[in-house]
């Protein structure tokens, strides 16, 4: 993380997402390294957790980066997690960790004593995401050796004492890859995002995507929390409009701008009305996208 194209790696990654809250794992940094990193990429707020070792020893480290739009109450962490309340005055709190899983074989059932240690804690709309080190189905790994049903076992259980779902993806079906060739080539699903039944009832819609693999073995993998405007709110302040590509992951926005070309016959009013009508029908495109947690693993 502290080399240069990982750091540029990053930036292209913020820049296209435009998340509010950012989780890295495998930071190998420590925490004076990640808040230098910090400044570099101009955000505000951090959290880091110093790695293990030193030099090419390196290993873990994770670090949690969130802008000052996002009001954020630390309530734990560890070198496998942190934990935080995330307090929003129109939406009330909601609880989101980020998790770091055990990578050592024998370790793997620690990933699953920590996240029902966690699950005692609070009550709150919880969302969680991270580099679990562990699958779930024989169908998320390609190559290697077989699937192993113990670990997966380990994971079944800590998600039924969170109450947790699966939030889904869209994207490519795996997240890591050891980066060999041929029958060499290992790939996995280590990295999602889970909620409990509060959470997605909160944020209804919302959808985690995977995105384009960068400078990390891991991809990256963002949620973006859609959150419906309350009903008889301030109207916002109008900003330059701009259509944003993340739009298209998003189901019905193809719908949204279809709609509105048909509505005139002359081209150019065509496209001055489907440009105004995304800016102002801010509940069919927008409204989802207000919040974004982007989770990486990059080296």
């Amino acid at each position: 993380m502290g080399s240069p194209s990982a750091i540029s790696a990053l930036r292209r990654i913020l820049s296209s997402e435009h998340p509010q809250i950012v989780f890295l794992s495998e930071t190998k940094l420590k925490n004076h390294e990640m808040e230098s990193v910090k400044k570099k990429l101009r955000w505000e707020h951090i959290l880091a957790v110093d790695c293990e070792g030193e030099g090419r020893r390196r290993r873990g480290g994770l670090a949690l980066m969130w802008r000052s739009t996002i009001k954020i109450q630390i309530t734990s962490f560890s070198a496998n997690h942190i934990d935080v309340i995330v307090g929003e005055e129109d939406q009330g709190e909601w609880r989101f960790t980020g998790i770091y899983g055990f990578p050592e074989e024998e370790n793997k059932d620690k990933t699953g004593a920590l996240m029902i240690a966690l699950a005692r804690a609070t009550e709150l709309p919880w969302l969680c995401g991270g580099d679990f080190n562990l699958l779930l189905t024989a169908n998320e790994k390609k190559g290697g050796d077989g699937f192993n049903a113990r670990e997966a076992d380990i994971f079944r259980r800590a998600m039924e004492a969170c109450h947790f779902s699966d939030l889904g993806f869209v994207g490519y079906d795996f997240t890591w890859s050891n980066n060999r060739g041929g029958d060499a080539n290992i790939q996995e699903r280590l990295d999602r995002f889970f909620a409990n039944n509060s959470w997605k009832d909160k944020f209804p819609g919302s959808f985690v995507s995977h995105l384009t693999k960068r400078k990390s073995d891991h991809l990256p993998i963002v949620i973006s929390v859609r959150t419906a405007q309350a009903a008889g709110s301030r109207r916002p302040k109008a900003k330059r409009f701009r259509f944003e590509a993340m739009w298209l992951r998003e189901e019905g926005s193809t719908a949204v701008v279809k709609e509105t070309w048909h509505r005139g016959s002359d081209a150019g009013v065509n496209i001055i009305r489907t440009a105004g009508n995304c800016r102002n029908g801010v509940g069919k495109l927008s409204e989802m996208l207000l919040k974004k947690f982007v989770l990486a693993s990059i080296i």
